[in-house]
């Protein structure tokens, strides 16, 4: 499932604090959510995951909504809970983990492998009207960069604020919070075959500008 995509919607099962409870997508649709997709329980990236989750509580904004998911049953969510993160490792707090027995879910995000059905370690970042905002994948063996998942929710979330997220405002690479937006404009204009490169500051404001020109138009990058 790519960037983009909407209308995320599904129903599962899963694992939460002792008890077995029933998940509508539906009910997130206005909410924030990173789903943490993963091969297996017990294994180290995982484990180690929920570990720094529960160590670093400020990753994430306050109002984000975590779910791992794998193709393990509810039975072997609730040992992994309970035996091996609380027990041996003392783990209190752990994001609720869905139960993907059919590869269902896993398949509609194209995550599944299906030599091993097991879930490739992936997470996607779904915004508050229910579309993929980004996505991340890695080898089952590297464990997610948390700071940076949390990072591009952050971003997310403070892009989604400005008034005019939806007409090409974003954040720059490399953004924290603190930082300055951009802004791209592109305007249709013909200028001929060449490149022009312009670069410009505004005086007054202290606002930077860039704009790149071809033939069929120009795009001006504007940071505040």
């Amino acid at each position: 499932m790519e960037p983009g995509t909407d209308k995320i919607n599904f129903t599962a099962s899963y694992y939460q604090d002792g008890e077995y409870k029933t998940l509508n997508f539906s009910d997130y649709s206005d909410k924030f959510v990173v789903l943490f997709f993963y091969p297996q329980d017990f294994g180290e990236a995982i484990t180690t995951q929920i570990q720094l989750m529960e160590k670093r509580k400020d990753i994430f904004p306050s109002n984000t909504y975590c779910f791992g998911i794998s193709t393990d049953s509810l039975e072997a969510h609730r040992f992994f809970v309970e035996d091996q993160l609380r027990e041996n490792i003392g783990v209190e707090h752990v994001m609720p983990l869905i139960c993907d027995q059919t590869g269902k879910i896993s398949s509609k995000f194209k995550v599944l492998n299906k030599d091993t059905f097991e879930a490739s370690l992936s997470c996607f970042i779904i915004d508050n009207i229910g579309t993929v905002l980004a996505c991340m994948a890695s080898d089952p063996r590297l464990g997610f960069d948390l700071e940076e998942v949390g990072r591009t929710v952050f971003a997310v979330q403070a892009a989604i604020s400005k008034d005019d997220w939806h007409h090409s405002m974003g954040t720059p690479a490399g953004w924290k919070p603190g930082d300055q937006f951009v802004r791209i404009d592109i305007i249709t204009r013909a200028v001929g075959l060449n490149l022009e490169v312009q670069n410009s500051t505004d005086q007054n404001s202290g606002n930077q500008s860039s704009q790149i020109s071809q033939k069929t138009g120009s795009m001006g990058l504007r940071f505040w």
